[in-house]
């Protein structure tokens, strides 16, 4: 199978190192293990920052923020991403690894622009309240997608909101054949993964001064509400090893058909609706 993975940037500069085992592979969402399953994998990078049009931001971007669009849309997101569609129309499924890129090719998707399946890796949804514009503009793009969850907290949420049968909750993990207890550099180390912005790195230190040393457990078991038990943190991580394998299953079964990406569409409320 040929997947496509769309990323903000910071992954593809990893990619070679955790292809040859020197670098953790949890940065890449899963792809490592899938291309070492037999797929082809091909990665893409778009830049959230980059260069759009000073109309497109006053339509995307503040209409965005102001929630009657789609969380974290964004108009140089939509550029970057509609460059890309010639290349993503060739693969088989698509896996979005940030809500951001997420909605942009939903909304190619509705515009009948791609009708490669989807599959987004989203988190932040709901972390504002959604006026009745924003469902009619979002659920719409939502309905493009097979969407993977890192944890429970939002399943309910969009549950609610009629989309049960397209959320994969995967608890998220790390690759612990790389991150291994080694030698202690100092008296106290602490230990942070991630790359995303807005860490606040002196209280993280001022902190672990205050929690009381104690050796680090050889294995821990996660529990979650999924139906499938969740796996020993001593295995393979729960996200390179399980995250986009069912979603893409499910996102291959059905391509959608095209509409219009913006438009406010008009139906019966359900009794899925909030």
């Amino acid at each position: 199978m040929k997947i496509a993975f769309v990323h903000f940037p910071g992954r593809l500069s990893r990619l070679e190192a955790a292809r040859a085992g020197t670098a953790p592979t949890e940065f890449l969402f899963g792809a490592v293990e899938l291309e070492r399953a037999g797929h082809e994998i091909r990665h893409y990078e778009v830049d959230p920052h980059g260069q759009a049009s000073r109309l497109g931001r006053r339509l995307v971007d503040a209409n965005a923020g102001r929630g009657l669009l789609a969380p974290h849309l964004g108009a140089a997101t939509l550029a970057k991403t509609r460059r890309l569609l010639p290349a993503l129309r060739t693969a088989d499924v698509v896996v979005a690894t940030t809500t951001g890129t997420a909605m942009a090719l939903a909304a190619w998707s509705r515009a009948g622009l791609l009708r490669t399946p989807l599959v987004g890796i989203v988190a932040g949804l709901l972390n504002d309240p959604w006026r009745r514009t924003r469902r009619l503009t979002t659920l719409p793009l939502l309905r493009r997608l097979q969407l993977v969850l890192y944890g429970p907290g939002e399943v309910e949420g969009l549950t609610a909101l009629g989309l049960g049968d397209r959320v994969h909750v995967v608890p998220f993990g790390v690759d612990t054949s790389f991150w291994t207890p080694g030698a202690a550099m100092s008296e106290r180390d602490v230990l942070a993964i991630g790359n995303d912005g807005h860490r606040d790195w002196d209280t993280l230190v001022a902190a672990a001064s205050s929690i009381p040393a104690r050796p680090p457990p050889t294995a821990a078991s996660v529990r979650c509400p999924s139906r499938r038990a969740a796996p020993s943190t001593s295995a393979r991580p729960a996200t390179t090893r399980s995250a986009t394998a069912q979603p893409i299953r499910r996102a291959t079964q059905a391509r959608p058909a095209a509409s219009s990406p913006f438009a406010t569409p008009s139906r019966r409320r359900s009794a899925h609706d909030p």
